[in-house]
Order: structure tokens, then C-alpha cells, then sequence
């Protein structure tokens, strides 16, 4: 506790890491966002958004720069589709899986990353 205080004092506290990104793309899609983070969230994941922003290539800048190593996309297609796309921003590698198998691939990706 005491080294935290230090920290704090001398303002070199560590910005907490956003393992999951989620990312939209669409009005629809947005809707549908705001549910995966509240899934992932109570699940126990760290996860980040950048909802403000409507371009995917911006979010997916945001999600690089919060230091996520995994994103989730969610568009028209995946709501229709019930599916998600969950994207390895380490590697570069995405897969379009159920949305019913969105927490278990995450839990995969990040385990596979560290």
C-alpha cells in the first residue's frame, strides 16, 4: 500500500490495462456494444470502448493505444448473424465466432498472449 502511495505522490501511478477492446460499426451495432461491454465487465474482464467514436479504423487506434490486446467488433452483419468478431491485436489474427462463444475465445486469446 505504501509503494501505491508513493506512486501516487510522485504521479507515476500505472494506467490500468485494457486487456478487451470493443469496437462497433454502425448505429445498430452500437446498441449491441453497449451490451458486450456490460457482459464483459461483469464477467471479470477489463474492458475499454470508444463508442464516441464511428469509425472502426478510430476505435481500433483507440484500442491500441489503451494497450488492449484484444478487440471485439461487433457490425450489422454480426448482429444478424449472432455472432462477434473477436480480433488478436498482437497478431494481427481475427475469427468470427458465437456470441455465445465470445467469453471462452477471449479467455483463449488473452491466455495465449499472456
Amino acid at each position: 500500500m505504501a509503494d501505491v502511495l508513493r506512486l501516487q505522490e510522485a504521479k507515476i501511478v500505472p494506467k490500468p490495462v485494457r486487456r478487451v477492446f470493443v469496437a462497433h460499426a454502425g448505429s445498430l451495432a452500437k446498441k449491441k456494444a453497449f451490451k458486450v461491454l456490460e457482459t464483459l465487465r461483469s464477467s471479470g474482464f477489463l474492458a475499454a470502448e470508444a463508442l464516441s467514436r464511428d469509425s472502426l479504423k478510430a476505435q481500433l487506434k483507440a484500442a491500441d493505444k489503451d494497450g488492449a490486446v484484444v478487440a471485439v467488433i461487433i457490425g450489422q452483419k454480426e448482429i444478424y448473424e449472432e455472432t462477434v468478431i473477436v480480433r488478436d491485436l498482437v497478431s494481427g489474427l481475427q475469427e468470427t465466432v458465437p456470441a455465445s462463444r465470445m467469453l471462452e475465445e477471449i479467455r483463449k486469446r488473452l491466455k495465449a498472449n499472456g
